[in-house]
């Protein structure tokens, strides 16, 4: 599959989406322009690219709230566990949501208070709007842009004009919805809400999401100039567009900062489990079984193949020093050396009973880092538990191939197998079950090993190593 097709299949209705959403906007800005009777253009003079000191100060001071309001609720329990877990409670969503609608309200009441025009509230409104969208994905995103367009209309014209009928209510309705300002928000909200379910970790990137707002803000403005032909508006916005792109970029790294403290938190734990491993590995790992099987495979090779008895020594010489080892990580091609030097032992051992079937893409990166010791014991487990103890032996298969975002490795037996949901761990060494503890530590929950087995079948265990 090339890059291309990748790209296609991962976002082009999100790409259909935006293009149909532009093409609307569009439309709506050239209605708007029919119904206006002024000159279409406005003079743009050299005094209009004065820098406006004023308007910065304006949205500074509207973004006040917002941009506290999340970095308080960014320091929050629920706040950091729907960011780093990967199916957050519903309550801890429902905590993070309703705080963020409780700041939005804050916000645009604050807007009102400032007696600001209510299109500056909206700019403040779109952050936290498109926070919850990202967050949330498109229906947070929506319900947000929703609520801040319904008091949009509240407070622009219910309480500016007052109600005289039911007709003026609709008037005053569709009016709002006919703002570019309210329709460039509630599209943004939605799209920004698929693109953070497609694929958040391309779009909680500082400065994506800077660029992001700094476009959705000022996109308004080229409406604005297309249905009015006011010019003057996309310096005038420029002020708002920055800030709006420097907030999310803040958001943004305050992302990063919960992810980096959740990667300490897992770090602690992997060094912990990585003690235990080394401990577990030096009484156990070399057990007196493999080593005394080891040594009675070289003792009988010495007598009619010496060149052989001399490689299998090599060989578990190279197995005790990955084994005894005290690196938390070692590159893949060495994991994998430590596990052909483990094969040619148990291969001199079961001779014809143990069949040894490679497949590791050509592509993949031997020098990724990956936990040390967390293939070879899964190695060790097939043969024990699985070929071993069956008279006709088996086959082991061991695949490594480059996914988008991740490097898959599997080691796969034909042997006895296990009932999957009840596993006995009884391997040697770190074990199953401290391979699985230091993934998920080190990793997350999202790489947790996969274990696929069946009695009298064989037994396949998946590991995901992110890149």
């Amino acid at each position: 599959m090339t890059a291309l097709k990748t790209f296609r299949m991962k976002y082009g209705r999100l790409l259909s989406a935006t293009a149909i959403s532009l093409f609307i906007l569009t439309g709506v800005s050239l209605i708007l322009r029919f119904n206006d009777s002024e000159e279409f253009f406005n003079p743009l003079e050299i005094d209009d690219f004065v820098f406006d000191s004023d308007l910065l100060g304006v949205a500074m001071q509207q973004l006040f709230v917002p941009l506290t309001g999340l970095l308080i609720l960014s320091l929050t329990p629920f706040f950091q566990n729907v960011i780093i877990s990967k199916q957050p409670s519903k309550k801890d969503r429902s905590r993070l949501f309703g705080t963020l609608l409780l700041i939005l309200i804050i916000n645009l009441l604050a807007t009102v208070w400032l007696n600001e025009d209510i299109d500056l509230g909206l700019t403040n409104g779109l952050l936290i709007v498109l926070v919850a969208a990202i967050l949330g994905g498109w229906h947070i995103g929506l319900l947000f842009s929703l609520t801040a367009t319904i008091f949009f209309i509240i407070n622009h014209f219910i309480l500016d004009q007052g109600i005289e009928s039911l007709d003026h209510i609709l008037i005053v309705i569709n009016l709002a919805f006919s703002d570019l300002s309210v329709l460039v928000m509630i599209v943004s909200s939605v799209l920004i809400g698929v693109w953070s379910k497609i694929s958040p970790q391309d779009l909680l990137i500082p400065n994506r999401l800077f660029l992001l707002g700094f476009l959705i803000e000022w996109i308004s403005a080229w409406f604005f100039l297309l249905a009015y032909g006011d010019v003057d508006v996309l310096i005038e916005g420029l002020p708002g567009a920055l800030l709006i792109g420097l907030a999310l970029l803040l958001f943004g790294l305050l992302i990063q900062q919960v992810h980096g403290r959740e990667t300490e938190r897992r770090l602690t734990i992997a060094q912990t489990a990585q003690t235990q491993a080394e401990l577990k590995a030096l009484r156990a790992q070399i057990n007196p079984h493999f080593l005394f099987n080891a040594l009675s495979t070289i003792r009988y090779h010495a007598r009619t193949k010496p060149e052989t008895a001399y490689d299998l020594l090599d060989n578990l010489s190279d197995v005790f020093h990955s084994v005894l080892r005290s690196d938390a990580t070692i590159t893949l091609d060495e994991e994998l050396d430590t596990v052909k030097a483990y094969l040619a032992i148990e291969k001199a051992r079961l001779g014809e009973r143990l069949s040894i079937n490679w497949q590791i893409d050509s592509m993949i990166n031997r020098e990724l880092p990956i936990p040390t010791l967390s293939i070879q014991p899964l190695v060790e487990n097939a043969i024990v538990h699985g070929i071993a103890p069956n008279a006709q032996g088996g086959t082991l298969t061991i695949s490594a191939r480059q996914e988008v975002g991740y490097a898959q490795i599997s080691i796969k037996d034909d042997g006895c197998g296990f009932k999957p949901h009840a596993p006995e761990v009884t391997g040697h060494g770190i074990g199953l079950t401290n391979i699985l503890q230091r993934m998920e530590a080190i990793y997350g929950a999202q790489y947790v090993p996969m274990i696929q087995s069946s009695p009298g079948k064989g037994t396949t265990i998946t590991l995901k190593i992110p890149v």
